[in-house]
């Protein structure tokens, strides 16, 4: 199975962000990257993230966009993270994951 790497564009909080890096977009090619976008089932995060989606493609900083639900695996019912199902699509599909919003 492909490694998931956790990024953030903001400073890491230790506690809580102890694996993440900073995004690093030197490497990433405009029009040519496909974008993963994975609702956390908060309130209007897939409405948000469409929209951010949307602009990504018209603006042709995207080659294409995959959306995709924590929950769309069979296997989860009402777990509180994305399943294994759920990260491989996104590794496969997309070159870089856009993901959720806070409460």
């Amino acid at each position: 199975m492909s490694k998931v790497r956790v990024l953030t564009p903001v400073v890491a909080v230790k506690d809580n962000m102890e694996n993440a890096t900073a995004l690093k977009v030197d490497r990433l090619e405009a029009n040519k990257v496909r974008i993963g976008l994975l609702d956390n089932t908060k309130p209007n995060t897939g409405r948000l993230l469409g929209y951010v989606g949307q602009m990504l493609m018209e603006r042709g900083l995207a080659a294409s966009t995959f959306d995709i639900d924590k929950k769309d695996s069979p296997a989860n019912h009402s777990s509180s993270s994305a399943t294994a199902a759920v990260f491989k699509q996104l590794s496969e599909k997309a070159d870089f994951v856009i993901t959720g919003l806070g409460n």
